[in-house]
């Protein structure tokens, strides 16, 4: 991931941010692989208990976190990059596009 989980867990703004991130890449992946809503929430289920090490307990809020990527300004943004930088890395193979967010936390 490149971001501290530690610190991630300390600010819930700056998770959220980097949540919206990797959702968008997500986004982007389900759509060149034609997955449903369902499939493509279950995705990210599964990426957040993977690598947010989230109790079950509080995935059951997905669908409004979610919301929140599409909703919050802030969120979009982050949200739009990382589909954005999954595309430049999988379908122009630039390497480095995933760095993109470790530049956007920076100036926040």
């Amino acid at each position: 991931m490149g971001v501290d989980r530690e610190d991630l867990a300390r600010y819930p703004a700056r998770q959220r941010k980097v949540m919206a991130f990797h959702f968008g890449a997500i986004e982007y992946l389900a759509r060149e692989f034609l997955l449903d809503e369902t499939q493509l929430l279950g995705v990210f289920v599964m990426f957040l208990g993977t690598y947010f090490i989230m109790p079950i307990t509080e995935t059951g809020s997905i669908s409004e976190r979610v919301q929140g990527f599409y909703d919050k300004p802030e969120e979009r943004e982050y949200r739009e990059a990382g589909a954005d930088a999954c595309r430049r890395w999988h379908a122009l193979n630039e390497r480095r596009a995933p760095l993109r967010l470790g530049e956007m936390l920076k100036t926040t």
